[in-house]
Parts: structure tokens; C-alpha cells; sequence
């Protein structure tokens, strides 16, 4: 190996031809000439068809009839896309927004709330009127009083009976007129007097009993009358739940009929705008069909091409290396 191969190696710098290093006329080294050998070429194979010249007018038919569709306007669909409400469905929902609280709602709560009243002041008011003499006395008969006048004229009868057979016995035994007579008349008066007090007290006191039994009986009456009340509020609202409940069955029934209904429109519909969108398409399916068969005719022929690069000089080898002013100045001096 020569000296100034040995010096390229043990500086770094591949070995490249003699001729790559020239002295220009200032007695310094430029890179230039002396190129490697060429690279091998690439070679890349792509395939083509055309179409045999026997199939020609069919191709050209074909082009044809593709700038025919592609100057076609534009179609619009005519028809209706979207189904209405039907008038069931509108029924339901006019019925539906209509709705409102059922009316037995109102009665009930009416019934409850005075039945809750009255039972919480039942006991005051028979109170009240148990201790009120003019409530009482409006619950005592008012013939209390013939009774009691009937009784006291039995008594002065009997006591005018008795009187007379109290003389008649007097005048016998020869007394009368004396003081034995008026003792006897005297205390027959006074026994007459107790029974007319005694009728009177017992007349009052039976009429306040059957008063009292009389208000008793009104305050049961009450309050029967208000749990009575009280469960028919609650079948009231039992009520009123069941027949808001049948009105929602009802809608929800009809409802689902129309939706029904609805669902075989837009399903008409629907395949309506399918059949629009297949008959656009025809023409350019059956176009794509009679192209893939034309071409399915001609065979398909590969074509090679080869590319050559062309080799990189030795100044852009030392650039690629990274090889600097410093470099080649050691590089002249081994020269």
C-alpha cells in the first residue's frame, strides 16, 4: 500500500481514486473527478390494461354514456319522507293535555277534612251541650208538660174524693167543724201539696234523662256520620284513581294503535324513497356492470421500468462523512 492510501485510512478518509485530488494554481487540493462506479439500477414493475382494438367501440360507447350521466341534473325526491300524526294520535294527544285532577279528588278531600273536624270536636260539643240547659231542654219532649199536668189533676182529684170522705167520717163521729177535722184537712193538704211536687220533680227529671239519652244518641249519630264520611271519602278517591287510571289505558290503547297506524306509513314511505333512490342508481350500476365486463375482456400487461442513479462524486462522499477544511488540508500535506 502506498503512503498516501496509508495516510487517508489513519486520517479517516475513505480510499477513494487518484484522481479524485487535483492541485489548483494557488498550491492547494480540490475535490473533484474521479467518481465511484455507478449504482445498480431500480427497477419497478407496474401492470396496465388496455383495452384489445376489437373491444375499442365498446370502450368508447362506455365513455359515451358516463358523460352522459354525469351531465344528467340532479332529481329530486318528490314525495313525502316523514309520516304525520295520524288522528287517532292527535286525539290522544288533545285527550292528554286535557287531562286534569279527577273531580272525586275534591269531594274526598272535602269529606275527609270534615270528618276529621268533627271527630276531633265531637267531645267538646256534646260537652257544650250537655252542661247548657237551653241545649237540653231542646232535647226534652214538649209533652213533658201535659204529662205532668195530667198526673197533678188525678192527684187533686183524688184528694178532693178523699176530702169529701174525710167530712162524711168526721160528722159522723160527731166532730166535724172541730179541731180533729182540721187537723185531718190540714195534713190531707199537705199531702196533696208533697205529691204535686213529687209529680213535677219526677216529670222534669225523666224529661232531663231522656234528654241527655236524646243527646247521647244525636253525638253516636255523629259520629257514625263521620267515619261513614270518612270511608266514603276514601272510596271516593278510589274512585277517582280507577277512572284516571281507565282514562290512561284508553289513551295508551288508542295511542298504541296509532302508532301503529304510523309505522305502516313511514314504512310505505320508506320504501317509497328506496325505490326513488334504486331507479336513480340504475343507469350508473348498469353502466359500472357493462365496464367491469369490457374490461374483463382485455388481459392485463405488465410493464418494467429501470431507473438509474447516478453515483455521488468523492466531494459529496467526504461531505457525507463529515469530513472538513481540516481534513483536506492534512489530506494536501500527505500529498
Amino acid at each position: 500500500m502506498s503512503n498516501w492510501k496509508r495516510s487517508l485510512l489513519l486520517n479517516g478518509i475513505p480510499e477513494l481514486s487518484f484522481e479524485a485530488f487535483k492541485h489548483n494554481g494557488s498550491g492547494k487540493i480540490t475535490l473533484e473527478g474521479g467518481d465511484p462506479p455507478p449504482a445498480p439500477p431500480t427497477i419497478q414493475t407496474s401492470y396496465s390494461a388496455s383495452l384489445q382494438p376489437e373491444l375499442m367501440p365498446y370502450g368508447q360507447d362506455i365513455a359515451r354514456k358516463a358523460q352522459t350521466l354525469a351531465g344528467a341534473n340532479y332529481t329530486p325526491y318528490q314525495g313525502q319522507r316523514i309520516a304525520d300524526f295520524n288522528p287517532e294520535q292527535q286525539q290522544v294527544f288533545g285527550e292528554t293535555m286535557g287531562m286534569q285532577t279527577p273531580g272525586q279528588f275534591g269531594q274526598a278531600s272535602q269529606m275527609a277534612g270534615a270528618s276529621g273536624i268533627g271527630g276531633l270536636m265531637a267531645g267538646q260539643n256534646f260537652a257544650n251541650q250537655a252542661t247548657d240547659p237551653n241545649a237540653t231542654a231542646q232535647y226534652m219532649s214538649p209533652y213533658m208538660q201535659n204529662v205532668v199536668d195530667y198526673q197533678k189533676s188525678q192527684a187533686l182529684r183524688d184528694y178532693q174524693i178523699g176530702d169529701q170522705m174525710r167530712a162524711a167520717q168526721t160528722s159522723k163521729a160527731g166532730a166535724f167543724g172541730g179541731s180533729r177535722q182540721a187537723l185531718v184537712q190540714s195534713e190531707a193538704q199537705r199531702g196533696l201539696n208533697s205529691q204535686l211536687q213529687g209529680i213535677s220533680a219526677q216529670g222534669a227529671q225523666n224529661a232531663f234523662q231522656n234528654a241527655q239519652a236524646q243527646q247521647q244518641f244525636g253525638a253516636k249519630l255523629g259520629l257514625e256520620g263521620m267515619q261513614l264520611a270518612g270511608q266514603n271519602a276514601q272510596t271516593l278517591g278510589t274512585v277517582g284513581s280507577q277512572l284516571q287510571a281507565a282514562d290512561m289505558a284508553r289513551l295508551q290503547a288508542q295511542g298504541q294503535v296509532g302508532a301503529t297506524k304510523q309505522a305502516a306509513t313511514q314504512a310505505g314511505m320508506t320504501q317509497s324513497y328506496q325505490d326513488f333512490l334504486k331507479q336513480q342508481e340504475y343507469p350508473y350500476s348498469q353502466l359500472a356492470f357493462y365496464n367491469s365486463m369490457i374490461r374483463g375482456l382485455s388481459p392485463t400487461m405488465p410493464t418494467t421500468t429501470s431507473t438509474y442513479a447516478p453515483a455521488p462524486s468523492g466531494a459529496a462522499q467526504l461531505a457525507g462523512l463529515g469530513l472538513g477544511a481540516y481534513s483536506v488540508g492534512k489530506l494536501a500535506n500527505v500529498i
